[in-house]
């Protein structure tokens, strides 16, 4: 039995000062509706699928999560946190508004560099992206911040046209072409 949550349209999850939603066992989260906190939602086990209409506001002020203890402790300032201690983590993030000083945080807090997965195909996200050791996991979205970085090798990302953010886009002619995805170099293809 796998315990599935699902915050609807009408719902909220309010975690004032401290974290909204903290995943710390395997659990299916369907996020459609408002979840807050300093840290509005961590995953240290289970899977986060952000929806239309989604509202996720963590905290402005940042503190780095406290891995020593292999947990990702006295983190503040975050969206979404992923830092798998336990099983898989993954998060799919669809739509919605991801803020806080960093939208997005992942931390390696076992080492091991596996187990977490994060696919962002669109959303709009006010605040920096971080991750340790996943990339090329952006394909879609609206950025504050450059997150050349984390942008998948067959996407592109540009200016807005009002010039405060970034816009990530699919590619849809360049260099090179296998099947219908284009890639700007031949490295990029190779890979």
């Amino acid at each position: 039995f796998t315990p599935t949550i699902t915050v609807y349209s009408t719902g909220t999850i309010n975690g004032k000062n401290g974290t909204g939603i903290h995943s710390a066992g395997f659990g299916l989260w369907y996020i459609y509706g408002t979840v807050t906190g300093n840290v509005a939602a961590q995953l240290d086990s289970g899977r986060i699928y952000v929806k239309d209409g989604a509202i996720i506001l963590g905290g402005n002020t940042f503190s780095a999560p406290n891995i020593m203890d292999k947990y990702a402790s006295s983190a503040a300032g975050i969206g979404i946190l992923l830092a798998k201690n336990a099983g898989n983590v993954r998060a799919e993030i669809e739509n919605g508004t991801i803020s806080g000083a960093y939208s997005v945080y992942e931390v390696d807090v076992d080492g091991s560099h596996s187990g977490i997965t994060i696919l962002i195909t669109g959303g709009t996200f006010k605040g920096n992206v971080h991750s340790d050791n996943v990339d090329g996991f952006i394909t879609g979205g609206n950025y504050s911040t450059d997150v050349s970085t984390y942008v998948s090798t067959t996407c592109r990302l540009d200016k807005s046209a009002d010039g405060t953010g970034y816009i990530v886009t699919p590619i849809t002619s360049g260099a090179i072409r296998i099947g219908s995805t284009y890639f700007t170099s031949l490295a990029d293809a190779v890979d």
